[in-house]
């Protein structure tokens, strides 16, 4: 996996599927992406906490990034605009966690976003 993802914005209507996903088809847009691994079991939104964990959006969970799967893989590039590169995270935390992660992909990823999602071990869906 390229270590270097960026745009975070899971609305983005813009974006085209450069890569295949893990186990499927092509996706046209991150949306779809999201909905397809929110049917999958993913139900979790996910970010990467200012300490630099995986945190659930809406409660306190938090896991260290080495302590995070990912399962399923898309990436985005935009048809006209750079800055609307993502990619859509299906991953797997302690205590059987399935959840959606969204980063941009590219310069637009920070720091800390890159340094986690280094730490993120590929796995088969588990």
């Amino acid at each position: 996996m390229n270590q270097d993802p960026t745009n975070h914005d899971p609305t983005n209507q813009d974006a085209t599927n450069q890569n295949t996903a893990s186990g499927g088809s092509a996706m046209t847009t991150v949306s779809q992406a999201i909905d397809r691994l929110e049917r999958m079991g993913f139900e979790t939104l996910l970010e990467i906490g200012e300490d630099g964990r995986i945190a659930a959006v809406k409660s306190p969970d938090s896991w260290p990034a080495d302590q995070v799967d990912i399962v399923h893989t898309y990436r985005f590039e935009g048809q006209s605009n750079p800055d609307d590169e993502a990619m859509v995270l299906g991953v797997a935390a302690p205590g059987g966690v399935r959840g959606v992660l969204t980063l941009p992909y590219g310069p637009d990823m920070s720091g800390l976003q890159a340094d986690a999602v280094r730490q993120l071990t590929i796995r088969e869906d588990r």
